[in-house]
């Protein structure tokens, strides 16, 4: 079961608390949803009065399960992200904030200020 670990019957990808971990610090607010099952994303994230459903995957594969596509396909909210590392999340993280930003979106951001410490980058 590489890439993997267990955590009661639920089954997570080994990098999945580091791209929680990422996801906090840059102030979004996010719920562990992988238990969910039916090929449901495994992070709730929002931020900025906005939602996004969140697939974290270990490797640069990163590929997904026909179910996970399909739910991908069909889901007509805000597009799944895919995101397979602690760089990766980092880098959506921010180009998300900044996105916000851009459009005015008061909710979003005061100020877009990271609040990443150093040590937590890749």
């Amino acid at each position: 079961m590489s890439g993997y670990y267990k955590r009661g019957f639920v089954k997570r990808d080994a990098n999945h608390s580091d791209v929680a971990q990422v996801l906090e610090s840059f102030g979004f607010s996010q719920q562990d949803t992988s238990s969910v099952g039916s090929s449901f994303p495994d992070i709730v994230a929002g931020f900025g009065g906005m939602t996004w459903m969140i697939e974290v995957k270990n490797g640069k594969d990163g590929s997904l399960s026909d179910g996970q596509k399909e739910f991908a396909l069909k889901w007509r909210g805000t597009p799944v992200v895919n995101l397979l590392s602690k760089a990766e999340a980092i880098e959506w993280a921010t180009r998300t904030r900044h996105e916000l930003r851009r459009r005015g979106d008061a909710k979003a951001l005061a100020a877009c200020v990271h609040r990443h410490r150093e040590e937590d980058a890749p």
